[in-house]
């Protein structure tokens, strides 16, 4: 029997895909994706890369969310 993949690691791999779509220059980084008490779940990896790509990570996070893909597992994303 087929395993079915957890929603986090189906999750974890869109947005380590979507990093690397969209900054190609951070090499195959990890989105760091945890649980939140705020939303469903939260992505902090941004802030790592931010420093090393000496980049605005607001201005980065917005990149990734649009290379995210439209109408898949993700309802609604928000860059706080």
């Amino acid at each position: 029997m087929a395993s079915v993949p957890s929603l986090a690691s189906t999750l974890q791999q869109q947005l380590a895909d979507a990093l690397t779509a969209a900054l190609p220059d951070a090499g195959a980084a990890d989105p760091l994706l945890r649980r939140s008490d705020r939303a469903d779940f939260q992505a902090n990896g941004i802030l790592a890369l931010a420093k090393k790509l000496k980049g605005n990570p607001r201005e980065l996070a917005a990149q990734v969310t649009e290379a995210l893909p439209a109408g898949g597992l993700i309802k609604d994303i928000e860059v706080s």
